[in-house]
């Protein structure tokens, strides 16, 4: 099979003209063809050439006597000839690595690129789930908003020349959930104000009691209460939400003793839209 390669290269060269001009009989640089050194030794590479310049030589007329005279000054340019394939050899190969290298460089590169890409089309599909959750969350807030019904608002001023006690009635016909809030303060005196369910039970309270030079807030069913320091007054807030209320008649009492201050009162109810 080598035979066969060696022969049509050796033809190839022929009739392509492409080795050296026989009248300056030298080997040149355009002798050295790259492709040798990728499929034959530098021995079979020069092998290849000398038997292409000697047919070259019997195709221009030579005689048999000068073709062997123009052989033997031929076959000296062996050991140049072989160390230009080897060292042609050397670069080919030195380059071959340098590409597989780079190669590799450039695969590597491209996996990153792609883990990348993946991390950053990850964080945009979460981006777009938040969006998309935040959206149904402003329009439920929004259709939510629209079932609020505003029962009591109230602004109760505090004197401590009135020391009666004030009950406020908040009427309630369905289970729809309610929510107090209730925000006060008091300059001087105590104030304590209770939220009673139609069943006489506290469901929270409220209490700003200057004695103690403290501000609470306790809740219904919570042992734990909020208590905070103040100098020239009591504040404090009690906000409550309460999940299917008792039908009837709701009470916010309001029990000052000596107080200077005030009290806002806010109560509404979600209505379903079924109910309304």
């Amino acid at each position: 099979m080598k035979k066969i390669a060696i022969f049509s290269l050796i033809n190839f060269l022929i009739s392509s003209s492409i080795f050296c001009q026989v009248s300056k009989d030298t080997l040149g640089q355009n002798n050295i063809y790259p492709e040798f050194y990728h499929t034959f030794s530098a021995e079979e590479s020069w092998q290849i050439h000398k038997e292409a310049f000697k047919r070259k030589l019997g195709a221009k007329g030579f005689s048999k006597r000068e073709i062997r005279t123009k052989m033997r000054e031929y076959e000296k340019k062996k050991k140049e000839f072989s160390k230009n394939i080897e060292e042609q050899r050397k670069l080919a190969e030195k380059q071959m690595q340098i590409a597989e290298i780079q190669r590799e460089k450039a695969s590597e590169q491209l996996k990153l690129a792609e883990t990348y890409r993946q991390k950053a089309e990850k964080l945009r599909q979460l981006a777009e789930i938040q969006r998309l959750k935040a959206e149904e969350q402003r329009k439920n807030a929004k259709e939510h908003r629209k079932n609020i019904k505003e029962l009591i608002f109230e602004n109760i001023k505090l004197s401590p020349k009135n020391d009666k006690e004030e009950i406020i009635n908040v009427k309630i016909d369905n289970n729809g959930t309610l929510f107090f809030n209730i925000n006060g303060y008091s300059n001087s005196g105590d104030v304590i104000v209770e939220i009673i369910n139609p069943s006489g039970d506290q469901e929270g309270n409220l209490s700003l009691e200057h004695l103690k030079n403290t501000t609470t807030m306790s809740l219904k069913k919570h042992k734990n209460s909020s208590t905070s320091s103040f100098k020239s007054n009591a504040s404090g807030s009690l906000n409550k939400r309460i999940n299917m209320p008792e039908k009837g008649d709701w009470k916010i009492k309001i029990i000052p003793k000596n107080a200077d201050g005030s009290i806002n009162i806010s109560v509404s109810q979600f209505i379903s839209p079924a109910a309304k």
